[in-house]
């Protein structure tokens, strides 16, 4: 008779297990379903994203024109650039090395996607001592 009562109790268990399976499954397609819901809200800010250079295409940025609604002043003597990647750290130049220099540069403008006025403004910002 012992037996038969342990076969009653792993019922029990299985049962348990199965209930907190279909819980489980219940939680995590609820949680798909926001994350398919945040997904598509911020497709939606980031079409409608004025500096999001993705829906602006290539035209103007290839031929250099102007961009004035990119850069804006921040303040009297302040001109705020942004950039994508304001969390990587722009290598100063003090006047050694331009060559290496002028590739780091390049590399960065390359990766942040840098608009073609902002080039310049950018690197010289960023010298010092001699390069100045």
């Amino acid at each position: 008779m012992a037996e038969g009562t342990r076969v009653v109790e792993l019922r029990k268990d299985v049962e348990g297990l199965k209930e907190q399976l279909r819980l489980s499954a219940k939680r995590s397609k609820k949680s798909i379903e926001e994350l398919g819901g945040m997904i598509a809200a911020i497709v939606v800010v980031m079409t409608n994203n004025p500096h999001n250079n993705h829906n602006q295409g290539q035209s103007g940025k290839a031929r250099g024109e102007s961009q004035g609604n990119r850069g804006h002043y921040a303040g009297a003597n302040a001109y705020h650039i942004p950039t994508k990647c304001s969390q990587v750290e722009f290598l100063r130049f003090n006047g050694e090395d331009l060559r290496g220099w002028i590739y780091i540069c390049e590399q960065f403008f390359d990766v942040d996607d840098t608009w073609f006025d902002a080039k310049v403004k950018l690197a010289v910002v960023h010298m010092e001592g001699n390069a100045l």
